[in-house]
């Protein structure tokens, strides 16, 4: 799944694709079960995780990430 924009909050969960996110986003982002990685793209930031088999969280200048798979 890719959006590509501007925007506010994001929520994506138990996708068996990958996510990309393209421009800015304002609101929390939140992914969960990303089944083949986030991608984060936006003037500020280039930052890309293999996989998200748990949850990430983006937001405020906080980047969270728990019960994800050790690589």
């Amino acid at each position: 799944m890719k959006i590509s924009g501007r925007g506010g909050e994001v929520s994506v969960n138990s996708a068996t694709g990958g996510l990309t996110l393209d421009g800015e986003f304002f609101g929390p982002i939140t992914a969960d079960k990303v089944a083949k990685g986030v991608r984060f793209i936006s003037k500020r930031t280039i930052s890309r995780l293999r996989s998200s088999g748990g949850h990430l969280e983006a937001g405020s200048g906080n980047l969270e990430i728990s019960d994800a798979p050790a690589t």
